[in-house]
């Protein structure tokens, strides 16, 4: 018959104690890991989602413009350009003063949609330049962020972002763009810096301004700076309107002279 060895209890007992230590440890890195882990992710603060950034070149737009059987432009913006008179109207008559054909189509805010038509150009022009102007008087951004379907009827070449003036303060304004920003992505976009202030709101707006700058800075998207064209008027109020907000025909004729000069068509005309 076999014999069963006895276990000394002393091995026994110095065996439970080895695994009950064992066990006590695993509990302690346990309880150590998961107090560490609660406490620091209680100190993680919140912060905007960022853009990813995206090689996009300005001025190598009006080459690509001039080039293509058809190029196509979206504005999103404000009362800075919805009006015959200002910026977007004036860039598309300078377009078509250079020998292009441009169709214009300007959004009404009564049936949601672009009800105006105007074309500018020789009839017989090579290309065509398409331009839907989405610019709605007292809009900020996230009225072009709730319309977007409409007022992107296909897929353009590049998107021009003129926000600014109508926001709350600088964090709405750098939101909402960088929102217009993603959903804009893969085409091209130019984030328009807009003009300077002299009214009540003018700190505010320079603020706004320099957010923009420091937000879009890094070629995530293209930015035109139509601020320092304005500054660069010794005595700003001769540019602007009496409200000293929107700018008047002079300041339009220097806001699209930024817009052709910054997109690589001052030195891309042909002669």
């Amino acid at each position: 018959m076999r014999k069963i060895k006895k276990k000394n209890k002393w091995t026994v007992l110095g065996s439970t104690s080895l695994a009950f230590a064992l066990i006590l440890v695993g509990y302690g890195v346990f309880t150590t890991q998961f107090q560490f882990g609660s406490s620091r992710d209680a100190k993680v603060e919140y912060s905007p989602p960022q853009v990813p950034s995206f090689r996009f070149q300005l001025d190598e737009v009006g080459p690509k413009m001039l080039k293509s059987d058809k190029y196509s432009i979206v504005v999103l913006g404000d009362s800075t350009g919805n009006q015959p008179w200002e910026w977007v109207h004036v860039f598309a008559q300078k377009l078509g003063d250079s020998g292009r054909r441009v169709k214009l189509l300007d959004w009404s805010t009564e049936t949601s949609s672009y009800s105006t038509e105007t074309m500018f150009g020789p009839k017989d022009a090579e290309n065509e330049i398409e331009i839907w102007n989405g610019s709605v008087s007292g809009a900020p951004a996230v009225y072009s962020l709730e319309n977007w379907n409409n007022m992107v009827p296909s897929t353009p070449d590049l998107y021009i972002i003129n926000h600014g003036h109508n926001e709350l303060d600088a964090f709405h304004a750098v939101d909402s763009i960088k929102k217009l920003v993603a959903k804009a992505r893969p085409a091209g976009v130019a984030i328009i810096k807009q003009n300077p202030r002299t009214d009540d709101a003018a700190q505010r707006q320079e603020t706004i301004v320099e957010s923009i700058e420091q937000s879009f800075a890094n070629a995530s998207a293209g930015l035109i700076d139509v601020y320092s064209a304005f500054q660069a008027e010794p005595n700003i109020s001769i540019l602007l309107e009496e409200n000293g907000f929107l700018p008047n025909s002079t300041g339009h004729q220097i806001w699209a002279e930024s817009v052709w000069n910054s997109i690589g068509l001052a030195h891309n005309m042909p002669e």
